[in-house]
């Protein structure tokens, strides 16, 4: 007995099924090529740096005399003294990085996040102008003409990359790329001075010398772009500007004794190139 035909939905429903399984193939085997390739070109790294810091520092500090009840004598009583010095230098130093490297196949693009520590050499010094009628600007509830320095200690950040080998780039091995990130930088400010505590006016050899230190942390942002060329597989020689947020952190010393408040601030601004040797595995 013949056996009965297909009903035609059947073999319809075959074939879509194999023509369906096509692409579903080619993807799979898309796959399997471009995740040895990735595997392949991802991985960690580590290296050295070498920064060099252009810095400009502002120091600004305000003697309140304004009190009612204020000891200061005349004519400092009663008044604000506001006071401003900046100064700017070049410092240097040295740093390590660690990071990973995340290549998109087949395009010349990549994106990496990194980890850095810096540990700067060098300070910034000035000396306030000082402000009051007095020769030396230096009696009680003037703005003395304080000696100040502020320096680097420490600096920390994270900072993600995003960039490529656009046109000719490829053949010669290099990558540019832009970044961003966050940054903690730890610092020291020192000043020093000498005035009259006492609400008698001072005579000369009458006057009290002194240092304050204050250890301070700037937090914020930085942006920046850099460059990469290979000189192998596995190392890298790089070049970057980075540009951080200025850093500000202000504080109030109050004088209870005299009833006088001195509030004071110090303000960072920096540009950062940093040099570096970077090994990838």
């Amino acid at each position: 007995m013949n056996r009965a035909a297909r009903p035609p939905c059947f073999t319809s429903l075959s074939i879509h099924r194999q023509f369906a399984a096509v692409p579903v193939t080619v993807l799979l085997i898309l796959f399997a090529q471009m995740v040895p390739a990735l595997a392949q070109d991802r991985g960690f790294y580590v290296g050295v740096t070498a920064p060099v810091e252009y810095l400009d520092v502002t120091f600004e500090k305000t003697v309140d005399n304004t009190d009612p009840n204020t000891r200061v004598p005349a004519p400092q009583a009663g008044q604000i003294f506001q006071d401003q010095d900046s100064s700017k230098s070049v410092t240097y130093g040295f740093g390590f990085v660690a990071g990973y490297h995340l290549p998109f196949p087949g395009t010349g693009f990549f994106v990496s996040a990194e980890f850095d520590v810096e540990l700067p050499r060098g300070t910034v010094d000035g000396q306030l102008p000082g402000i009051g009628s007095s020769p030396g600007r230096n009696q009680l509830g003037e703005s003395w003409p304080d000696e100040w320095s502020f320096e680097k200690k420490r600096s920390y950040g994270v900072t993600f990359k995003l960039g490529g080998s656009p046109g000719p780039l490829s053949f010669w091995d290099v990558r540019v790329y832009g970044l961003a990130g966050v940054r903690l930088v730890e610092a020291e400010f020192m000043t020093r001075f000498n005035g009259c505590l006492s609400p008698t006016p001072c005579s000369a050899g009458e006057f009290t010398p002194g240092s304050e230190t204050r250890d301070q942390d700037f937090k914020g942002w930085v942006a920046g772009a850099g460059v990469e060329k290979m000189l192998g597989d596995h190392i890298g020689f790089r070049a970057e500007v980075r540009r951080p947020k200025s850093g500000n952190e202000r504080w109030t010393t109050p004088f209870t004794d005299i009833a006088v408040t001195v509030p004071a601030s110090v303000t960072a601004r920096s540009t950062n190139l940093s040099i570096g040797l970077i090994t990838y595995f």
